[in-house]
């Protein structure tokens, strides 16, 4: 049997040439559904090369990160991070963005690495998993963002129903 925290911070990102992050922080609750509701979840999006874009999600991290550990005193197994894995789909493709999601990654791992983060990833078809109406069901679904945004929002909402 798993030991449940009571209460949970999770940082998820789907790296590309935009890339998506959402975050939040949520009191466990008996359900994936009433966990969600009752979250306060943000998310945004990264857009610059990959350097750039690497460099503001470590930022992005560390300021969460501090709030969650330091500020609001979780422990550091309540405070999880999680990324979209890699599948290259155009192989030969010359288009410099479609290894992005590498660059970022490895990139942001590489900045992080000191804090003792680590990246969990998901592959891309977890997402498919929080459909539309699912979303909406939880309070996870905002109206007019980017598709990044929302499939950030996706792999964050996977990884609490995998960790609760």
């Amino acid at each position: 049997m798993k030991t449940v925290p009571d209460r949970l911070a999770v940082m998820a990102f789907d790296p590309g040439g935009t890339t998506g992050v959402a975050w939040g922080k949520m009191d466990v609750q008996p359900t994936l559904a009433e966990t969600l509701q009752g979250a306060e979840l943000f998310s945004c999006d990264l857009t610059g090369d990959y350097q750039e874009q690497a460099l503001k999600l470590a930022r992005l991290w560390s300021n969460m990160n501090f709030q969650w550990t330091v500020e609001q005193e979780l422990s550091a197994a309540s405070v999880h991070l999680v990324s979209e894995g890699f599948s290259l789909h155009k192989i030969g493709s010359r288009e410099k963005v479609g290894l992005y999601p590498v660059w970022i990654s490895a990139m942001f791992e590489g900045l992080v690495y000191q804090s003792g983060a680590r990246v969990v990833y998901q592959e891309p078809s977890t997402k498919s998993r929080s459909t539309s109406a699912r979303m909406k069901r939880w309070g996870c679904w905002e109206r007019g963002v980017s598709d990044h945004r929302k499939d950030a929002m996706r792999h964050l909402a996977y990884r609490v129903n995998k960790l609760i």
